[in-house]
């Protein structure tokens, strides 16, 4: 089976069991007519970009399209792109979904069959006051790991805008120089 087809079967299974069994809103990265060529969860390219949450927002937004228009720039169309948990939720109930270690469980194991089908070279956490849940999660796996600021409205700016562009061509750099 290719990686694109592992990946709607993992995608379906997920959907699956928190959506249909458990009534829970899951999400995950479309493609967008906006800014054709990024593939969102189905991303099969050497780069992994994690994000917490999906949120409860509108699809696209602003900070999407600004997201999506950045990794094109960089070349990231192929990356592909996910979330920890995989059920919507506010912000202001993320602290007690990062405490739910069962559901923490299950979510690092959808993970590692995404690795395993995707098999990234570079994982980057989206949000810098993740880094040591991305490093604990992630830092079993033989990759390198990066961090970039979010990109939502909340933590975001004009200044926080250039420095996340700024983080992600370094991301681009690291991934040219780890993959041949």
């Amino acid at each position: 089976m290719d990686k694109k087809s592992e990946l709607q079967k993992l995608r379906g299974a997920a959907i699956r069991k928190y959506f249909v069994q458990n009534w829970q809103e899951v999400w995950f990265f479309p493609s967008y007519e906006e800014v054709p060529g990024v593939r969102g969860f189905m991303g099969t390219g050497p780069i992994f970009f994690v994000s917490i949450n999906p949120s409860f927002g509108t699809y696209p937004s602003k900070p999407d399209l600004f997201y999506y228009r950045n990794l094109k720039k960089q070349g990231f169309q192929n990356a592909h792109l996910t979330d920890v948990f995989k059920v919507k939720c506010k912000n202001e109930n993320v602290k007690a979904l990062l405490e739910n270690r069962n559901l923490l469980r299950e979510m690092e194991e959808i993970l590692k069959k995404e690795i395993a089908i995707v098999r990234p070279k570079v994982i980057v956490g989206v949000g810098l006051s993740y880094e040591k849940l991305y490093r604990h999660i992630f830092g079993k796996y033989n990759v390198t790991l990066l961090t970039i600021p979010h990109y939502a409205p909340q933590f975001n700016s004009a200044s926080k805008q250039k420095q996340f562009s700024e983080r992600l061509r370094m991301v681009r750099e690291t991934l040219e120089s780890t993959v041949p």
